[in-house]
């Protein structure tokens, strides 16, 4: 795969070792919650405290290609994993690792890249997931998957 077929719905460049640097598409994925109700525990804490907002959507996501990869951040991530059909199935989504181990860091310590992005499918179901879809459209699964010659 190159640069281009990863489509980045974060903010920020996305930068993955030496291999990647994704500019940010225009589009920002993000979670929205049509209740703002939320529960105030400051006064049983003792400090400014609220209950977890229920996001039950995301927004902000571009129109993509089969043969294109989502770029997202963490959080959208974990959402589109935990709830099917938040996108079609034939599209790849991850994100960046920025685990301890696996962020980047310059000599101020502000993070600058990852060393690997996390895939939130199971690549066997990309897999199947994309033959079908190719098989409908009569392309080459093979060469979308780099598996060609």
């Amino acid at each position: 795969m190159t640069a281009e077929d990863f489509v980045n719905a974060t903010p920020h460049t996305v930068i993955v070792g030496h291999d990647l640097c994704a500019q940010p598409s225009g589009h920002v994925a993000h979670l929205v919650s049509s209740s703002s109700a939320r529960k105030d525990y400051s006064r049983l804490l003792g400090v400014p405290s609220v209950g977890a907002r229920v996001h039950d959507r995301v927004e902000g996501l571009p129109r993509l290609l089969p043969e294109q990869v989502l770029i997202v951040s963490h959080e959208v991530g974990e959402f589109i994993h935990h709830c099917p059909g938040t996108v079609p199935e034939y599209i790849w989504v991850v994100s960046p690792d920025m685990s301890p181990e696996c962020a980047i860091l310059d000599d101020a310590g502000r993070v600058v890249g990852t060393e690997r992005l996390i895939v939130w499918q199971e690549l066997d179901e990309i897999s199947l997931d994309l033959e079908s879809y190719y098989q409908f459209e009569g392309a080459d699964i093979n060469r979308i998957l780099g598996l060609a010659d």
